[in-house]
């Protein structure tokens, strides 16, 4: 009676069960993969944006498939201050990246054709391609001091039924980001580039934004997705964006047939559309407050670790931070720092690392959490080592 796409996932992960049973008898959990900004003790959002939606234009019902005129011109203009050239007929507004990606998916990929997709990267678009029917083939992040992609790899990922190469930078879990030179790589297979740059905006260093792939890719076949989700730190706000790039008549053929799934679909709310100028105006304030945030847990973890057994991996953006740990099974692990300390951390493994020995820890969490959870995590090492 139902279809296999819509199976739900067989038996929990370790991991999950000890967590449910920890919080069922009342212990307290240290989430140390934290990735709610909404529930992080940041001070933000301020009250005062809930005047950004006391606007009654959106009391009137206008259908935009592609957005509303005014607020992609919006997005434009904001983008356009980052130096990047954006018009407004190649913005696309979304209700979320994950939107963006299962109409691309449709867009450019017929019932089991394929899209490259980065290892390590967030094990959500799993999910995403399988309700569209998809293949995703991983190719390879490497690590040897720092990330880099490993390009032959990538190659040997393809096939005839390769539709599009899909980029996560900077990078969730790692926060590597790719250099020019990758992305012209990529872009030499002649393929379209999906790049998502969620997290362009949360560099660890003092820079306003991570390298754009639309500042590289003019000439070829991409589309960049971004949106408020991480830019504000307000995922319940719900408008993301799709940017359009590339040769005209891809950028025209890829609209009208988004236009044509989107006018099926008009998920994305009008009440975000009209608020979004003061939105976007308050971008800044947001970055300063998730920046001081995620240094500072950086910083802790880093100083608690030092002169460990573990070893922090470097980050140039993005909200997470890599641990390598010296284990043969990181969820045996994890499993481990739960039970005995209550502190909660996903292994390398869900993420979808080559070998075992990683943790991804949150930064959203506090200071002195971050603190706690490290010296947890070393205190467990200690024990297997003794």
């Amino acid at each position: 009676m139902f279809s296999s796409r819509s199976e739900t996932p067989g038996e929990e992960h370790p991991l999950a069960r000890v967590r449910e049973g920890l919080l069922r008898a009342g212990r307290p959990v240290l989430d140390w993969s934290h990735g709610n900004p909404t529930t992080a003790d940041l001070a933000w959002p301020p009250r005062e944006l809930v005047t950004a939606f006391a606007n009654e234009a959106w009391l009137r019902y206008e259908p935009a498939p592609l957005g509303l005129a005014h607020a992609r011109e919006i997005v434009a203009r904001h983008l356009r201050d980052e130096e990047l050239d954006v018009s407004p007929s190649d913005v696309v507004l979304v209700a979320s990246t994950s939107e963006a990606y299962a109409n691309l998916f449709k867009i450019l990929c017929d019932a089991g054709d394929n899209v490259l997709v980065p290892a390590p990267s967030y094990p959500l678009f799993d999910e995403l391609a399988r309700w569209e029917g998809i293949e995703l083939r991983p190719y390879r992040l490497a690590f040897a001091g720092e990330w880099h992609l490993d390009l032959a790899s990538v190659r040997a990922a393809c096939n005839e039924r390769t539709r599009a190469i899909l980029v996560v930078s900077p990078n969730n879990p790692t926060g590597s980001c790719l250099a020019a030179s990758d992305l012209e790589a990529l872009a030499e297979l002649g393929l379209p580039v999906l790049a998502d740059e969620v997290f362009a905006k949360a560099p660890a260093r003092d820079q306003n934004r991570t390298l754009s792939a639309r500042s590289v890719l003019a000439h070829a076949p991409h589309v960049v997705l971004d949106g408020l989700s991480k830019r504000l730190a307000l995922p319940q706000v719900k408008l993301g964006w799709m940017l359009l790039g590339g040769p005209a008549p891809f950028r025209e053929e890829l609209r009208s047939r988004l236009e044509f799934a989107l006018d099926a679909q008009l998920a994305l709310s009008a009440p975000v559309q009209h608020a979004l100028s003061e939105l976007l105006a308050r971008e800044e304030e947001a970055r300063a407050v998730l920046t001081d945030r995620l240094r500072a847990s950086e910083l802790a973890v880093r100083e608690e670790c030092a002169g460990s057994s573990i070893s922090v991996l470097p980050r140039e953006a993005g909200w997470s931070l890599v641990l390598r740990v010296p284990t043969l099974d990181d969820s045996r692990l994890a499993v481990r720092l739960l039970e005995r300390h209550g502190v909660y951390a996903l292994p390398g493994s869900f993420f979808g690392f080559a070998q075992q020995g990683y943790l991804v820890v949150s930064l959203l969490v506090e200071p002195a959490d971050a603190r706690r959870a490290a010296r947890a995590l070393i205190a467990i090492l200690d024990e297997d080592d003794a």
